[in-house]
């Protein structure tokens, strides 16, 4: 399930970056396409070898690597 707030932050990024107003259910569905595709993609990369799983005590370490470094 995706929060409320994700839901409205993706709107609000709508909106700034396309000047589009949308309806809160489009925005919903647009969520819950996207994260069925990157679901799909992280699947499709780890079965083809592309990307190995980080270790489990990694977690906060991967985040920073996803956002380009070490940001504070």
């Amino acid at each position: 399930m995706i929060s409320q707030e994700l839901i409205n932050e993706l709107r609000v990024i709508i909106r700034e970056d396309y000047g589009v107003e949308l309806q809160p259910a489009v925005v919903s569905d647009i969520a819950y396409t996207l994260v069925g595709f990157f679901e799909s993609l992280a699947k499709v990369a780890y079965e083809t070898g592309i990307i190995i799983p980080p270790p489990e005590n990694s977690n906060t370490d991967s985040k920073q690597k996803l956002r380009g470094g070490d940001e504070a």
